[in-house]
């Protein structure tokens, strides 16, 4: 994962706000470098989980602005 994404990721950790990993947590930075030690407590969750996992967090509807192609919701 990238820095940028992974940083990006622990601050919306610490602002309380749930990430959840879909399948796998990622090893390390693509630049060397293990994650953030917030994203350690992020749960993993098996992918025909995800939409639980989201609305169990309290999000009923997720949208993601602005749009990113990168993404899927």
């Amino acid at each position: 994962m990238p820095a940028a994404a992974a940083n990006a990721l622990a601050e919306l950790t610490q602002k309380g706000l749930p990430v959840v990993f879909a399948a796998s947590r990622p090893a390390a930075l693509c630049e060397g470098g293990p994650l953030p030690a917030a994203l350690a407590a992020c749960p993993v969750v098996a992918p025909a989980d995800l939409p639980a996992a989201i609305r169990d967090a309290g999000v009923a509807a997720p949208v993601l602005e602005p749009q990113n192609d990168r993404l899927r919701l």
